[in-house]
């Protein structure tokens, strides 16, 4: 017999919500780290989204998140970037990744200039084309156009660029100084349950980066 069903004539303890809800969305290749500080507190480490909902008292508790945008990946995020994966909400947002239909056409990629500064969020990989010979490098920059919005950047460097990208910056640091052009729109792919999955990323091409001085001394990578 449960304790609700030999408690006769009692109502059963009001469900206590809480009145904050935490979300956290990492970036696609953002890994997730647990560590155990020495007081015992439990420490997440990792880059992305974090929303915050502060339910109004006396309010039935709904999540604002809805279950299909919940998280589900495990300790380490699978490969894509950014940027950020973001689902494709409209043109607010200055970079997004969204799933390609079958047999869609890219849209048509512009040459708008834009200056940002920011601080690193992600670093994508580098890699050199077969063909060209061509050096390409990603990387998400976030920025903050007031105190309580994030807008995230994803840019491609190529060539001299993308070396500054592979040698020169690290997630994490700040002020970097972007000039750059788009938005682009390039083919990628991301994990899921059943496979890869061909997208469509929003982004932008790197013309010139400025890294602050101290942080310029960082060894190349072999």
């Amino acid at each position: 017999m449960s304790h609700i069903e030999g408690s006769e004539g009692q109502q059963p303890p009001e469900q206590r919500v809480p009145p904050v809800e935490i979300g956290i969305k990492p970036f696609a290749d953002a890994g997730i780290i647990f560590e155990q500080a020495e007081d015992g507190r439990l420490i997440l480490k990792t880059t992305g989204e974090i929303t915050i909902a502060i339910l109004p008292s006396k309010q039935a508790a709904e999540s604002p998140v809805k279950a299909a945008e919940t998280p589900t990946r495990g300790l380490i995020a699978e490969s894509t970037p950014p940027p950020v994966t973001e689902p494709h909400s409209g043109s607010d947002k200055p970079s997004w990744e969204r799933s390609l239909k079958d047999g869609e056409e890219l849209p048509e990629s512009e040459n708008e200039k834009f200056q940002v500064t920011g601080n690193v969020a992600r670093i994508g990989r580098y890699r050199v084309t077969k063909k060209t010979n061509t050096k390409i490098a990603d990387l998400v920059l976030a920025s903050h156009p007031d105190k309580s919005t994030t807008e995230y950047w994803r840019i491609r460097g190529f060539n001299d660029e993308a070396l500054k990208i592979r040698e020169q910056i690290e997630v994490g640091q700040q002020g970097i100084e972007a000039t750059i052009y788009g938005p682009k729109y390039w083919r990628g792919r991301k994990k899921t349950q059943d496979g890869w999955e061909e997208t469509v990323v929003k982004g932008y091409h790197a013309g010139f980066l400025k890294i602050p001085r101290t942080k310029q001394q960082k060894p190349p990578q072999e």
